[in-house]
């Protein structure tokens, strides 16, 4: 989130986003970054994901990151 709650901004022109869009769950779910590297031409990104306590709701958890051109490549997520 940008200053006072507002959505950061993503300049398109020099940075892409890597989206983690996990199914709908009414469980609480977190899901964090635990790396991301890049390996000759792939960008690696490494998460975790953990589930939390039953909610009286569904939502459909997600994870975007905001990564510089300079680090472009051929995206690979693993779950750890």
């Amino acid at each position: 989130m940008g200053a006072e709650g507002k959505p950061t901004t993503v300049d398109f022109s020099k940075q892409y986003v890597i989206a983690i869009i996990k199914p709908v769950t009414n469980k609480a779910v977190d899901l964090s970054v635990q790396s991301l590297t890049k390996t000759g031409d792939d960008i690696i990104l490494r998460y975790a994901q953990a589930e939390g306590e039953k909610q009286s709701f569904t939502t459909r958890p997600f994870l975007l990151l905001v990564v510089d051109n300079a680090y472009s490549g051929n995206v690979v997520t693993q779950q750890q």
